[in-house]
């Protein structure tokens, strides 16, 4: 196994206002209430805290990403569609993490981190920053409200003339998760985690690799695609589970139902595209073995981390739907 110590920066689009997000980074319900998950450590939990001060009568997460979208002078209306919150996951290989935890470093890394951040992405533009020391290794929830300056530029087809429109703030998650950026982000955070010991995760490969990693970098790109839209599933999949319960206690055993059979649905849509997606990565690893070793350190530990999720979740549903039934009797 590779002793390589990487930085991990893993960027994703919100759903909606992104409260049923804010309640996992939070680690509260939608009352409020705190709680502690199954794979946390309980002792530690206390070390979690919010890194980012909330402006004056804002008190949460949620609150914070309406506020900024809300007082960034947009001229146009926001879509009920639209992207309104990235999530930003930033943290490193378990080993370099915990030697950076126990050697007294976490506050220098986490200064750097909220560096980043801010230069990337503007100050205005980071509401919410968290460390979590509750689970296995430390990590940072950032959030980031994705409005840009700007000018616009469209294309309406392909080999059509592009046209502008006028400059002024726009929230745009497009312009913010545009691939060339992407790219430039993993260089840049990279950049800044070197002094950690943590360093960007493919490099090195010499021009005889570089047919290879082209056909790679396409493969990659599109498990990246499929594990952000899986998740996004996932996600909307545990809003609706939370729905449902809190209708059931209300007693709308109808629209209960009905929401628990669309539910139902999704999920079996959620299981056939998590088995593509296994298919698609043993065909992959059966192809080229040797050059997938290469690559098993980051991207491969992330795509297997999506599919544990998907199928913990999954397991979860299925509890929850049985927790249910027996209510409904």
């Amino acid at each position: 196994m590779s002793n390589t110590q990487y930085a991990v920066c893993h960027l994703q689009r919100g759903s909606g206002n992104d409260s049923g997000m804010s309640c996992h980074i939070e680690r509260k319900d939608a009352k409020g209430k705190k709680y502690v998950l199954d794979n946390a450590d309980a002792g530690q939990t206390h070390l979690n805290r919010e890194l980012v001060s909330f402006p004056e009568g804002v008190s949460n997460r949620t609150e914070a990403i309406q506020h900024r979208i809300d007082t960034a002078g947009l001229r146009r209306k926001v879509g009920k569609n639209q992207t309104k919150a990235i999530r930003i996951i930033l943290t490193g290989t378990h080993e370099q993490m915990m030697k950076i935890a126990n050697g007294g470093r976490l506050d220098s890394w986490i200064d750097a981190n909220l560096k980043w951040l801010r230069n990337t992405f503007g100050d205005e533009n980071l509401v919410s920053c968290v460390l979590h020391m509750g689970e296995k290794t430390p990590h940072l929830h950032a959030t980031v409200v994705p409005i840009v300056t700007g000018e616009r530029v469209r294309r309406k087809r392909e080999g059509e003339k592009k046209y502008e429109t006028k400059s002024g703030p726009r929230l745009s998650a497009d312009d913010v998760m545009r691939r060339t950026r992407l790219h430039e982000y993993q260089n840049s955070y990279a950049a800044a985690m070197k002094p950690f010991g943590l360093q960007r995760g493919i490099v090195g490969f010499t021009a005889k690799h570089q047919a290879n990693l082209d056909y790679y970098r396409q493969q990659v790109i599109r498990y990246e695609e499929d594990i952000a839209k899986l998740q996004a599933d996932m996600e909307k999949a545990q809003e609706g589970r939370n729905t449902i319960l809190s209708w059931f206690g209300k007693g709308d055993l109808a629209k209960a139902k009905k929401e628990l059979a669309d539910k139902d649905e999704e999920t079996a849509g959620l299981n056939k595209r998590l088995k593509a997606l296994q298919t698609e990565k043993a065909r992959l690893q059966e192809r080229h073995k040797s050059e997938i070793g290469k690559l098993r350190d980051g991207y491969q530990k992330e795509i297997e981390a999506a599919i544990r999720r998907a199928e913990t979740a999954e397991r979860q549903s299925k509890e929850k739907d049985a927790v249910i039934d027996r209510q409904r009797k």
